[in-house]
Formats: C-alpha cells, sequence, structure tokens
C-alpha cells in the first residue's frame, strides 16, 4: 500500500473546522503539544534507566 498525500477534501474539511472554531484549533495544537512532550520525557527516563543499566552490567 503506497503513502498518498492527503486529499484536497481532507485539507479542506480542516481549514473549515479551524475558520469555524479557531480556539478549538488552538486548544487541539497545545493538547498535541502536552502529550509529545510527556512522551519525550517518558522516552528520557526510559532512556536514562537503560544507560544506567547498561553501565551497571559493565561496572
Amino acid at each position: 500500500m503506497a503513502l498518498t498525500h492527503p486529499t484536497t477534501t481532507t485539507e479542506d474539511s480542516r481549514a473549515v473546522a479551524v475558520a469555524a472554531d479557531p480556539e478549538a484549533a488552538q486548544r487541539a495544537a497545545e493538547a498535541n503539544a502536552a502529550v509529545i512532550l510527556v512522551a519525550c520525557l517518558f522516552a528520557l527516563v526510559g532512556g536514562t534507566q537503560l544507560l544506567v543499566a547498561v553501565l551497571g552490567h559493565f561496572a
């Protein structure tokens, strides 16, 4: 299955939704940013624990 660019219909519907309620679009963007930040923090903590475990193995 080939990956394709989103259709004009999808892009148009997003533009209409943002135009209809820009505040909701802003809240959604902030929520997405918060989720990404939390995921990065979990990855950082998990990576640190892995590094400590590996270094502890060789110590």
